[in-house]
């Protein structure tokens, strides 16, 4: 951003005596692509070099963490989920509807890039409930499978409410029983058979 503002800051300093206001805007607009190229690379490179640190099932710091949504109902914003978890090879879920929730688990440098980029997004509410950090093997700390939409019998006018027990039995079978009452504040209990 600096090298933007010093070419641009260099720029207004040739348009003396000039509609100035309409220059800059003109200069922008034919520059920005090229700006925003740069900073995509240098997005790039700093993530390859986070891939390259050992995800393959090598020790290293490992983090988990449990976000909490008030709702995840854009299809960007779930699409945005998923493409970014598997970029950064992260694996875990993401429950959509109201409320939302995402859980992702891999090397601790990749899930603190997923992090950023998430809370740059627009949410009514979104707290991170819990991280959990561990050194060892990244492939033999994961519990879940790679990302993936997680659908529990949703109802609701628009199908945006999951059986929560549903929910629940997936977090016993995944050994997180426990983060239920952690996200939701209650004590969970399992889906009434028929």
């Amino acid at each position: 951003q600096r090298q933007v503002n010093e070419q641009l800051q260099a720029y207004s300093a040739t348009l003396l005596g000039e509609c100035t206001l309409l220059s800059l805007i003109q200069w922008i607009q034919e520059n920005a692509g090229q700006y925003a190229q740069q900073a995509l690379l240098n997005d790039e490179t700093t993530a390859a070099t986070a891939v390259d640190l050992g995800l393959e099932g090598g020790s290293c710091p490992f983090v988990r963490i449990w976000l909490y949504m008030h709702h995840i109902y854009s299809k960007h914003k779930r699409k945005d989920i998923l493409d970014w978890s598997r970029e950064l090879q992260l694996t875990g879920f993401c429950l959509p509807g109201k409320p939302g929730v995402v859980c992702v688990e891999g090397d601790a440098a990749n899930v603190d890039e997923f992090w950023r980029r998430i809370r740059s997004m627009t949410w009514q509410r979104m707290t991170c409930r819990h991280r959990e950090e561990m050194d060892g093997n990244v492939a033999e700390l994961r519990h879940f499978p790679a990302v993936g939409e997680m659908n529990f019998d949703a109802h609701g006018g628009r199908h945006n409410h999951m059986d929560m027990g549903l929910f629940f039995q997936f977090l016993v079978k995944h050994q997180h029983s426990d983060m239920f009452e952690l996200l939701f504040g209650v004590q969970g209990q399992s889906a009434k058979g028929p």
